[in-house]
């Protein structure tokens, strides 16, 4: 029984030695691992570095091969492209040099046989007075006057928007009956909004061509140019032969500068493009209220002859 007390105290402290052992070489044991870790990435990163120093002699060929394709020299196609907007171009602005050339001599015609005596307003009727081309170089009725008492350009806007037609305006003391009263008081409205709309639509063509050029002007605050000269200008520029070499010639930086900026006057002529398209379409829309406007009397007479029972609405 003694002898078997002492084996189990020896087993007893074996145990507990055993455990004080294993609580000491845990940490160790741990570190161990830890250190394995950091080991096995550092040779990934290191093995992946290699590869990526091994491929650049790639990359930089492929560089090279894109940067020669930049100072290639002009190929046959985009040489004929080339002449193609150059041509473009030419012709865009030679027809309208052609055109306001042609507006001299269709003045002349179209008011041969007036004088200031016969037709003093003659400047205010013709679209070429906008152009700087009137039928009389001095408008007789401006003889003296300063400054002018007459603006040829805005009175062909009001002609030409209709507002020079006069329409009586409805009033209390008319004595027609209530239902004419209240039809004329409408088409009055309607006509009346439809002048004024059109007034703000060729208002737009008095701005654009009261601006004169003066590009010499000693003062640099006062030197202008029409918006029709920069934009022959402009147009010019981008189909001359001069701007193609420059593409192909200058510096990258440069070139891609200079096509930035008319990426942005694209931009501004795109949105002018979109709203002149939708007061095309409010003007077809006003179009369209006129010729119902002028087509009451033919309803009246259409619903007096379908039933001649039913009073006149």
């Amino acid at each position: 029984m003694l002898l078997l007390k002492n084996r189990i105290k020896k087993i007893i402290i074996l145990c507990g030695t055993a455990g004080l052992v294993s609580l000491f070489l845990l940490p160790t044991l741990r570190a161990e691992s830890t250190s394995e870790g950091y080991l096995k990435k550092i040779m990934e990163n290191t093995y992946g570095t290699l590869v990526a120093v091994n491929d650049l002699p790639a990359a930089l060929a492929r560089l090279v091969a894109m940067a020669e394709s930049w100072l290639t020299a002009n190929a046959d196609a985009v040489a004929e492209i080339q002449a193609d907007f150059g041509q473009l171009g030419n012709l865009f602005v030679q027809n309208a040099t052609t055109q306001t050339s042609l507006q001299s001599a269709i003045v002349t015609q179209l008011f041969a046989d007036i004088t200031p005596q016969t037709l003093p307003e003659a400047n205010d009727l013709a679209f070429q007075t906008l152009l700087g081309m009137p039928v009389f170089a001095q408008d007789p009725r401006n003889e003296g006057a300063n400054p002018p008492a007459f603006d040829n350009k805005l009175n062909y806007v009001k002609n030409a928007a209709g507002m020079s037609l006069n329409h009586p305006m409805p009033e209390l003391r008319m004595n027609g009956r209530p239902e004419d009263q209240l039809l004329y008081r409408n088409y009055y409205s309607t006509v009346m909004a439809v002048e004024s709309f059109n007034a703000y639509l060729l208002s737009g063509l008095y701005a654009d061509f009261n601006v004169k050029d003066d590009p010499n002007n000693p003062d640099p605050q006062k030197r202008t140019k029409s918006l029709t000269t920069l934009q022959n200008d402009l147009v010019t520029q981008a189909s001359s032969s001069d701007w193609f070499t420059k593409v192909f010639s200058e510096e990258l930086g440069l070139v891609l500068r200079q096509m930035l900026m008319y990426e942005s006057q694209v931009f501004v002529m795109l949105t002018q493009l979109v709203q002149m398209q939708k007061q095309l379409v409010i003007a077809q829309a006003m179009t369209n209220t006129l010729l119902m406007a002028n087509n009451v009397t033919n309803e009246q007479s259409l619903f007096q002859r379908a039933n001649k029972s039913l009073p006149l609405p």
